[in-house]
């Protein structure tokens, strides 16, 4: 089978009211990627699961 792959526009936010930052979300079988559009940004999300 492929390795599939959805990329989406996203926000990331903390909390409900936080305005959120805009980034990158890629959608894998075997995990969730955050890349923020700001590469001077720490936020990063990378959630792996099984």
């Amino acid at each position: 089978m492929t390795d599939a792959e959805v990329i989406k526009r996203a926000k990331y936010k903390s909390s409900v009211k936080d305005p959120g930052i805009r980034g990158i979300l890629k959608m894998m079988r075997e995990r969730f990627v955050f890349q923020p559009n700001d590469p001077s940004l720490s936020v990063k999300l990378n959630v792996e699961f099984r």
